[in-house]
């Protein structure tokens, strides 16, 4: 069995092993040892090569559609094969909503590293509020607050919240906007 599919079988049995790429690191060593360590009885046992085979199956007879879609019956799905179609019981659970925040989290930090490397010499709750705002706008919308952006930079608290507040975003979203607005005046949440 491949690493690769070790990684896939850890994943699809609930452990994050990483990306499944076949590099076999820190995360895929955790996953590994927190399936080891899960009592007997719960199920197939993590890196079942009959599960990864399975994956492999699926993934060819599914595909991979990287949106939500609908398949040949009208049903909501995404990724492979997922029915997340309210109306036929589908959906994700808290904790899958959480590994894809996490997942979000890390590429939106990526992202910034990229494009806005600077938003790095920020205290951790500015540093916050740059990846809350990213989070609901994306990254460029440090793009498009010009004199906001500015602000930050050169770190006028004020003019940055007032910024913040005088936006669009901040009529959309009310409350977060007062309260990321806040953490950008006082850096304290």
């Amino acid at each position: 069995m491949s690493i690769k599919n070790i990684q896939a079988a850890l994943l699809a049995a609930g452990f994050d092993p990483g990306p499944v790429d076949g590099a076999w690191g820190p995360r895929s060593e955790a996953a590994l040892a927190a399936a080891l360590a899960q009592p007997p009885g719960g199920g197939p046992a993590p890196g079942d090569p009959n599960d990864a085979i399975l994956a492999d199956e699926l993934l060819r007879d599914e595909g991979f559609v990287a949106h939500a879609y609908q398949d040949s019956l009208g049903w909501w799905t995404i990724g492979i094969g997922r029915l997340i179609d309210k109306r036929k019981g589908g959906g994700i659970t808290k904790e899958e909503a959480l590994y894809l925040k996490r997942n979000d989290i890390a590429r939106f930090k990526k992202e910034l590293d990229h494009r806005q490397p600077w938003w790095r010499t920020l205290d951790p709750v500015r540093q916050r509020v740059i990846l809350n705002m990213t989070f609901n706008m994306g990254v460029g919308w440090l793009d498009s607050f010009v004199n906001t952006t500015k602000a930050i930079r050169e770190g006028r608290w004020d003019d940055a919240a007032e910024g913040m507040l005088a936006s669009g975003w901040a009529k959309q979203v009310k409350g977060r906007a007062d309260r990321l607005a806040a953490m950008m005046r006082t850096g304290a949440a």
